[in-house]
């Protein structure tokens, strides 16, 4: 290899390397200029609570059985959809079986907010995206 071809391919690296940290430099200062993204999960009639209750498979709301069971809490005469995806995802070793008594923790999102027609088959108050979990 001539001496002429070791400088151009130096050169050439040279210039690769400078464009990643200008391409670097310049995502930095647009992530510190815009902020970075904040997830929003609550909405304007959504809280965080803790319900206290029991586990259950939810019930239809014209009373048919189905194969599949939907997770819900009862808490007295109420019903809330249960979303564990969040403590699914955390790796958390806790099975919960029809009819045990639990505490749940999480953002309850009012039916009445849900545009999805899917929650009409049960009577839900709410949907609760589930962020701990804890038997009684």
């Amino acid at each position: 290899m001539s001496v002429f071809q070791f400088e151009r391919i130096l050169s050439i690296a040279l210039v690769v390397v400078v464009v990643c940290i200008a391409a670097g430099a310049g995502y930095l200062w647009y992530v510190e200029s815009r902020g970075i993204p904040q997830e929003t999960i609550a909405s304007s009639g959504s809280q965080a609570v803790i319900l206290e209750g029991t586990y259950v498979c939810l019930p239809h709301t014209d009373g048919s059985k189905a194969k599949e069971c939907t997770p819900g809490l009862k808490v007295g005469e109420e019903y809330y959809a249960l979303d564990m995806a969040a403590v699914i995802e955390s790796g958390s070793k806790l099975t919960l079986t029809n009819g045990m008594k639990i505490l749940a923790g999480g953002v309850v999102v009012p039916i009445e907010e849900i545009s999805s027609d899917q929650w009409q088959n049960y009577p839900v108050k709410g949907i609760m995206k589930v962020e701990e979990v804890a038997r009684q």
